[in-house]
Order: structure tokens, then sequence, then C-alpha cells
């Protein structure tokens, strides 16, 4: 209760990844996909996930991320059509520098939020490889 909203919406992100994270470390039909990645590069990220997946890519998925990717963005909640990096970073202009080093300050703390903050290199974790 001595923490602020965000500071436990940290902590629930920390939980809930990092067990999952830990109970599909291992297993061959599981990968681990940062949200961040797929938005730097949305046509090769979502490629190689079908891959993974063992589904075929084709024209009207190149056309629909193309599309929901490529043209302006809409601030609907449940719009797809998206600037895929303004959406994903939007908690920039969202959060102040305090609030931003306390989420920080938790995440860091644990394997899954390192994935953030090291050298992929440097992670335990398997990264989908999406080209910055």
């Amino acid at each position: 209760k001595a923490l602020s909203p965000h500071q436990r919406l940290a902590w629930i992100w920390v939980l809930t990844n990092q067990k999952a994270c830990d109970d599909t470390r291992g297993m061959e039909n599981t990968t681990l996909v940062r949200y961040e990645d797929l938005c730097r590069n949305p046509r090769d990220g979502f490629r190689r996930l079908f891959a993974f997946c063992g589904l075929e890519w084709d024209d009207q998925t190149d056309a629909f991320i193309g599309y929901t990717t490529a043209t302006d963005h809409n601030n609907a909640y449940y719009s797809v059509v998206k600037d895929p990096l303004k959406a994903a970073y939007r908690w920039r202009n969202e959060f102040d520098s305090r609030q931003i080093d306390d989420i920080r300050s938790i995440v860091e703390q644990h394997p899954v939020g390192q994935t953030y903050y090291q050298a992929r290199e440097a992670s335990s974790y398997a990264m989908l490889d999406v080209p910055q």
C-alpha cells in the first residue's frame, strides 16, 4: 500500500512476465517477444513469428501489416492503425522523469527487466532477433 500506482504496476509487470519466462524457459514451442522489437520492424518481426508458428506469410498479411503500421496514427484505444514506435514509447510522454526512474529501479533488478537494460548478448533470455 505504500507504493505508488506506477510502482505497483511495475511490480505486477515484473512478477507476471518473470513467471511466464521462467515457466516457459527451454520450451521449443515458445519464444520471448518484446513488443518494442516488433514495433521497430513490424513486417520482419511478424514474418519471423509466422515462421516460428509454421504459418504462411501471404500478400494479404503483408498488406495488413503495411496498412496498419504505415498510415496515420489513430489514437482510438481499440484502433489497430498505429504508428508502432509512437504507440510503444507513448509512456515517455505520460510519465515524468521521477516515475520513469521509479519504474526502472524496480524492473531492472530482475532478469526479465534486464532484457531492456542490457545488451542482448548479456541477457539469459533468447530475444526475437529483430534489427533495430
